[in-house]
């Protein structure tokens, strides 16, 4: 396994658990008697679910598994990978900070940030997308 597909896997089974340890504060919130500002957080529960554990789950197992190209770069520009991998998570991170803050306070860097974080995310996903797109064809196009 590369070892890029090795950090996407594990940097999605850190998101997956961090996301289930959102969830569990903002469900049991009132029990743990914790501020009602905890609630905040909840909706990062699913960003870091979809896109921290699914999505780079899902683009490390493709960067391994998908047909490989030939002998030199097998498996596409390794630069573009790293590319992908750093700026979806610095991304996702950006995201897990600001977007509690931007409901708590709707201050101009708070949302700042939440849109580098968009624009980190997306950009993470081109990259990714140019990379493996040669390494998906038919019978007939190899």
């Amino acid at each position: 396994m590369p070892t890029i597909s090795r950090f996407f896997i594990k940097a999605g089974m850190l998101f997956f658990l961090a996301s289930f340890i959102t969830l569990f504060l903002t469900e049991m919130r009132e029990f743990l008697n914790l501020p009602p500002e905890i609630a905040y957080i909840r909706p990062v529960f699913l960003h870091m679910l979809m896109v921290g554990w699914i999505t780079q789950i899902i683009l490390g197992v493709s960067i391994w598994m998908f047909p490989i190209r030939g002998r030199q770069n097998p498996r596409g520009r390794e630069s573009w990978q790293w590319g992908a991998f750093v700026l979806l998570n610095v991304g996702l991170l950006l995201r897990v900070v600001s977007e509690p803050m931007i409901a708590l306070h709707r201050d101009f860097p708070w949302t700042l940030l939440i849109i580098l974080s968009a624009v980190l995310q997306w950009a993470a996903v081109c990259l990714y997308v140019a990379d493996i797109w040669s390494r998906v064809k038919g019978r007939s196009e190899k």
